[in-house]
């Protein structure tokens, strides 16, 4: 990824439009592998007559340095990102910002490529710990809302559905578990940081998916388990009566559509 990042770089600090470009994600923190993207994240000079405007000019540079061969772009409002993979297949992603913009990034995980402007960019503070429990209940509360669909794909029959939403829990439990851990998180949706065995085994040992009603919901079934047991590790009182509320539904669905018992999961993680 080097070539791709230096031309990325030298494309970028041409640009007027572009005041500062800054290296994030796992090069800058120095966990890159061979495998590794390269991150940026560009902040626009002061004055500039708007994010689209850069957006076009940011896109017409990179086209002439990367050549990509696959080109995204998403617009978020108040950022643009770009993900692009050149022929040599290195893969770049850039999001750009308007100047005293917070950036989504701690600067102590970022590194500058270079800097024109006057002051620093804002960076965003470090995570207090009830926003990490909060993580932890966002993540547990789409865990239930995908459970409590398989009583309806089931139900009318659509194996396919069901069969997709296998893998979905799978990356849903990662995330329960990458919250309770509370490590840092890897940059990119191909890396995860180091779990502790007692949160990776649980999810991993999960039974393989069998393509018919009784394999599907054998599967949800273990997802909920998995949950349980993951939430087992995680610190008390976490989670709130909403998510208890939620949990005894689900339950009760389950009993009513499929007949099947779920155990609750423990009374400690709700407070």
């Amino acid at each position: 990824m080097r070539d791709a990042a230096i031309r990325t770089a030298t494309a970028l600090s041409g640009l007027t439009a572009v005041e500062s470009l800054w290296l994030v994600g796992s090069f800058a923190t120095g966990h890159a592998d061979r495998f590794s993207d390269a991150d940026f994240v560009a902040v626009m000079a002061p004055g500039e007559a708007g994010l689209q405007d850069v957006r076009h000019q940011v896109r017409e540079a990179l086209t002439v340095a990367l050549e990509p061969v696959l080109a995204d772009e998403h617009d978020f409002g108040g950022s643009v990102l770009f993900n692009l993979v050149t022929p040599a297949w290195e893969r770049v992603d850039l999001t750009i910002f308007p100047s005293g913009a917070t950036l989504p990034h701690r600067g102590d995980a970022a590194i500058a490529v270079y800097d024109r402007g006057a002051s620093p960019p804002r960076w965003a503070a470090s995570q207090p710990v009830a926003a990490a429990s909060r993580e932890v209940s966002d993540e547990v509360r789409e865990v239930i809302r995908v459970l409590g669909l398989a009583p309806v794909v089931l139900g009318r029959g659509n194996v396919l559905v069901a069969f997709s939403g296998c893998g979905l829990l799978v990356s849903l439990l990662t995330r329960v578990a990458v919250r309770i851990a509370g490590t840092e998180r890897a940059s990119g949706a191909l890396a995860l940081p180091p779990l502790p065995d007692g949160l990776r085994a649980p999810i991993v040992g999960m039974p393989p998916v069998r393509p018919d009603r009784a394999g599907l919901l054998d599967f949800h079934c273990a997802a909920w388990g998995v949950l349980g047991e993951l939430l087992g590790q995680a610190p008390a009182g976490g989670l709130g009566p909403e998510l208890s509320r939620a949990q005894r539904a689900l339950i009760d669905l389950y009993e009513r559509e499929l007949g099947v018992s779920l155990i609750p999961l423990p009374d400690s993680v709700f407070g």
